[in-house]
């Protein structure tokens, strides 16, 4: 889909009264009163350019009453601009033919009349322009195509430029043709369309792979922001067991033989199946005799599912009901620590008892800790039950990993996990590098790790003390799984399926419970855009099947048929195209297993039953061909779906740009087949379908089939498209709905300590737990501090990546700083301690930052801001309502270089011994964007041209003092236009109407307020991209 330039009907002048008349696809310009009047185009001009410009009337005979060429992006048309008012303007104005550079008249030609067409030819290398009425002869007698010919007119190079059509009287009329109505006359050879294919495809193609905003509500507790991406590490877990409520537990005998029955810690990874929309009441841990020490996940709630509650109805063990959810979803494996020492006499305290969850202590209430001088461990032990005569609701769903259980020790949560260095991701550790031998797990101390699928409750710890299972498969082990918290793979998302359907067996079984019912069940893991990946799925029955591959916003439903790709059990086959099927192949039948192949970077869709793999003709005797072209990965000739997730769908069935392709299973039931269902092998069943499956290395998982493409992988967690890179360098984090600061986070000041715009404070960094604890891949980890987890307050998260490297020092500079480096995309964190002397600090980026900001961390000064737009010798403050200020000892009047920026003597970018962070940003055409605009004072107001449709945009008034900084964002928008609500980083205060409106290119201004619009005031602006605009092969964002 090739998408052209037209005139842009946001991007025009307003205070005259807005009279252009656009019609044509908006390529037709009509004046309807006698102002000066003038608009700007979708498109920037880029490389070699030809357009053509028809005149249809013109109001006076004689003059120069209409223009066309190219003006700087932010030029300022909403004062009464004309051709030679703006030096940036360099094009031709008629009918009395003139042409301009840089705003300055050339030499005046002959007469333009009705009906004659300008054609023009720009080059932006040679930084030329040349103009020829109709097919004539190019005026001032050069020749585009010919190198270092004469032009009609330069204009200067280096700058950002649109094309501008201009009409002054009523009835001036011209038609634009940017290329897309085939032109009347022949272009100069190498001269192009004003296209999306013709522009640069930008460096960055996927802004949120470096940058992201990401909206969450606070539940006063803790939580992580961010989203589901791979990890590294050296420790491989390689069984869980999979408990299957309410049937599943084991139990230990630990009544007698203690280390010290007061004492000891209980170590366990799990990933939860189960969700608040089900019949369980809780998920139980464990349970020592009854409910006299016990811990269970509470789900009975949908409003607050995974709250921890951990009981002792004996006066000596604790009572603490933790209201935050552990197990908000049912994607990812957490792990868990109790620490228990009871011995001695007197009340009990938090030395007595800890919980750990990923690592990280979790604050218990002051009360409820009991006394001492109980043993609570002196009781019958059953895992995955919270009481000894097990109650089925309270037994838990989903997969256990290292279950050890010390006696006699406290032992630390980094005797089990560590966190990656890459990632900051808590992640399992070999325990026995510590615990080493049986002495060091007490007298009836264990480790369960699963290895042996027919006896779950084996102890590998050299005692011997194995638990006994109960409701597992002890014959042929099924309940042995790959899934693991180091082999993470996607299942169904239980509260993503209707209430027809049932999930069981670690949510990878789905049926439909009832009759006349429909149902799409997904498997939650986006399919790399790389790379091949398999997967399998076992029909169990015969009926209305269908597997492959849908998008993630489908409606649930049999309209999905629209969203997906799909084979289904009758041998046809389902497109987006059609939304029915079209037969294939034979008919498929209960037990039969289903092969999936998905080719990422060729968009292809290959099936095999069986081990067999089909040809794009049905028949499956081709199957080592269909094979070998899978592996040689060239070809799509035999897939069954080829151009899956095809731009051009973007727009339709409620496919959106972002959507995102998933494996998935739709089923339809009728009166005779209630109990329709499949389970989904993405390489985590050991054992399936009345046999043990097959590991493939190659893979990475257990499949049926022996006949997987080598160049295949399994759909496991360390399978997915990762980059150390993408780790969260500088967040930024406030509260749309709540008074709160400007809370602001980076990886080299460190976790636990924050920094706001508010204003300068005693110290300028301070330090909280319950802040930003980790920095993820593509988000954080907070805890309960007001301003970013305040409870059911609305906030919005943005993330910088920084560089895969992590803190380097920088060699540049005569000041020493340490650097981490996001070169693509143009930012980097640098610290540094002042020398009060005139400097340069090294900030890596390679070319010279268009903005950088300083903060103090030590002291009082609060914030600097260099902006490319405020010169080198002006800088504004983040945390005050002033205007720039001027002056010399701050950027030392020296604009920053490839390899440093320069500061000055004054205390705020420089004070001698403090210490600061600063964070440089340089300037990536369709990434990001810093730049200014002048203010109308109207609420409609300037149109910004950025080259992409912004994601978030941070703007203030330099000119004027008493005005705001204001922060607007699309993250609590995703539905589209308007924006309606800001922040102010410089205040402690709740969102504020400053309306505005995003749209594919850049951003409009919708509000007359002085922040934001300040009559002839100079706005100046920081912007980051959603969706890149233009380009060939880059997907388009949904203009609002």
């Amino acid at each position: 889909m090739v998408n052209y330039c037209t005139w842009d009907g946001n991007n025009r002048q307003v205070p005259n009264g807005n009279t252009i008349v656009l019609s044509k696809g908006n390529l037709q310009v009509v004046q309807g009163s006698n102002v000066n009047q003038s608009i700007k185009s979708t498109f920037p001009f880029h490389g070699k350019q030809y357009i053509e410009v028809k005149m249809i009337s013109n109001s006076s005979s004689v003059g120069s009453r209409q223009s066309i060429g190219i003006i700087e992006y932010n030029a300022n048309i909403e004062s009464t601009f004309t051709p030679s008012s703006n030096s940036t303007f360099s094009g031709i104005v008629f009918p009395r033919l003139t042409p301009y550079s840089d705003g300055s008249a050339g030499s005046i030609g002959a007469d333009l009349t009705n009906g004659q067409t300008v054609c023009l030819a720009y080059s932006e290398d040679d930084q030329k322009w040349w103009y020829r009425v109709n097919d004539g002869s190019w005026i001032g007698g050069g020749d585009p195509e010919v190198p270092g010919s004469t032009p009609s007119g330069t204009f200067t190079s280096g700058k950002t430029y649109l094309w501008i059509s201009f009409v002054s009287d009523t009835n001036d009329e011209n038609i634009t043709d940017f290329g897309q109505n085939g032109y009347a006359y022949t272009p100069p050879s190498g001269y192009l369309p004003v296209n999306t294919i013709n522009m640069t495809t930008p460096t960055i193609t996927d802004p949120s792979l470096h940058f992201s905003g990401i909206g969450y509500t606070g539940n006063g507790l803790g939580q992580r922001v961010g989203g589901f991406l791979p990890f590294t590490n050296s420790f491989k877990v390689a069984n869980s067991a999979r408990f299957d409520a309410p049937t599943d537990y084991i139990t230990y005998d630990n009544t007698s033989g203690h280390t010290n029955s007061a004492k000891g810690t209980i170590s366990v990874w799990m990933k939860n199946s189960n969700s608040a929309n089900t019949s369980l009441s809780a998920g139980g841990i464990f349970a020592f005799g009854g409910d006299k020490f016990r811990a269970y996940i509470n789900k009975s709630t949908v409003s607050n599912p995974g709250m921890m509650q951990i009981e002792s109805t004996s006066t000596n063990g604790p009572t603490q009901v933790i209201p935050r959810p552990f197990f908000s979803g049912q994607s990812s494996w957490n792990h868990f620590v109790f620490q228990m020492d009871y011995t001695g006499s007197g009340a009990a305290d938090n030395t007595n008892f800890k919980f750990y969850f990923n690592g990280l202590e979790v604050e218990l209430s002051t009360a409820n800790y009991g006394t001492l001088g109980g043993t609570p461990f002196a009781n019958t032990m059953i895992l995955g039950a919270a009481y000894n005569s097990p109650v089925t609701s309270y037994l838990f769903d989903g997969y256990m990993a290292e279950y050890i259980y010390v006696d006699g020790s406290m032992i630390a949560p980094s005797v089990f996990g560590e966190t990656d260095t890459s990632t900051n991701r808590w992640i399992p550790k070999d325990p026995t590098t510590t615990l080493s031998s049986a002495g060091s797990f007490g007298n009836n101390g264990f480790y369960y790790d699963f290895a042996s699928g027919t006896a779950l409750g084996n102890d590998v710890s050299g005692n011997n003390n194995d638990g006994t299972p109960t409701g597992f498969d002890s014959t042929n082990g099924s309940n042995q799984m790959y899934d693991t918290p180091t082999q993470n793979f996607p299942t169904y998302n239980r509260d993503s399926v209707f209430s027809d359907s049932s999930l069981t067996e670690g949510n990878t079984t789905v049926k439909l419970v009832t009759t006349n019912a429909d149902n799409c069940s997904i498997i939650q893991a986006p399919l790399p855009s790389t790379g091949v990946h398999y997967w399998e799925a076992l029909a169990l029955n015969t009926g209305s099947m269908y597997f492959g591959v849908s998008y993630n916003d489908n409606t649930l439903s049999t309209s999905a048929f629209n969203q997906s790709w799909l084979i289904g059990m009758n041998g046809s086959r389902y497109d987006p195209s059609t939304g029915s099927g079209t037969a294939l192949f034979a008919s498929l039948s209960a037990g039969d297993m289903i092969g999936m192949a998905y080719n990422g970077n060729l968009g292809a869709l290959y099936y095999s039953i069986n081990g067999a793999w089909m040809d794009a003709a049905g028949s499956l005797g081709n199957s080592a061909t269909v094979k070998a072209e899978i592996e040689a990965g060239t070809a799509t000739t035999n897939a069954i779906f080829i151009n899956v997730f095809q731009p051009t769908l973007v727009g339709t069935n409620n496919i959106t740009a972002t959507s995102v392709l998933m494996p998935a299973i739709l089923d339809t039931s009728n009166n005779t087949m209630p109990t329709l269902g499949s389970t989904a092998n993405l390489g985590a069943w050991r054992y399936l379908d009345g046999a043990s499956l097959t590991y493939t290395s190659t893979a990475d998982g257990y499949f049926q089939s022996t006949t997987i493409p080598t160049n295949a992988k399994a759909l496991s967690q360390p399978n997915l498209e990762s980059s150390s890179s993408g780790v969260t360098a500088f967040n930024l984090i406030k509260s749309t709905s709540a008074a709160t600061d400007n809370f602001i986070s980076d990886r080299l000041t460190g976790p636990n300590q924050f920094m706001t715009t508010k204003g300068p404070t005693a110290t300028q960094q301070s330090a909280t737990t319950g802040g930003v604890q980790t920095f993820l891949q593509d988000g954080v980890r907070i805890g309960a501090y007001g301003d970013v987890n305040t409870d059911d307050a609305i906030y919005n998260s943005f993330n910088w990546a920084g560089g895969g490297a992590g803190a380097t020092s920088s060699p540049a500079g005569t000041i020493p700083s340490t650097v981490t480096v996001n070169t693509t995309a143009g930012f980097s964190v640098i610290t540094y301690t002042g020398s009060g002397s005139v400097g340069t600090i090294g900030h890596g980026l390679g070319v010279a930052p268009a903005c950088i900001w300083v903060a103090m961390r030590s002291n009082a000064y609060g914030w600097a801001i260099y902006h490319q737009e405020l010169g080198n010798t002006s800088f504004i403050r983040p945390f005050k309502p002033d205007a720039a200020v001027t002056g010399s000892t701050f950027w030392n009047s020296t604009t920053p270089i490839a390899n440093t920026f320069s500061v000055g003597t004054d205390a705020t970018v420089n004070e001698n011994n403090s210490t600061f962070v600063a964070f440089a940003f340089t300037e990536i055409a369709g990434y990001s964007k810093f730049g200014t605009y002048i203010g109308n004072g109207n609420a409609v107001g300037p149109y910004i041209y950025c080259g992409f449709r912004p994601e978030l945009v941070i703007y203030k008034n330099s000119s004027a003092a008493s005005t705001d900084w204001v922060q607007s964002s699309t993250v609590d928008y995703p539905a589209g236009n308007p924006v309606t609500n800001a922040v102010f980083p410089n205040l402690n205060s709740a969102g504020t109407s400053r309306e505005m409106r995003i749209y594919a290119n850049g951003f409009k201004i919708t509000n007359s307020n002085s922040d934001a619009n300040g009559d002839g005031n100079t706005i100046i602006f920081m912007a980051w991209a959603k969706y890149p605009f233009g380009g060939d092969g880059v997907t388009q964002g949904t203009a609002r």
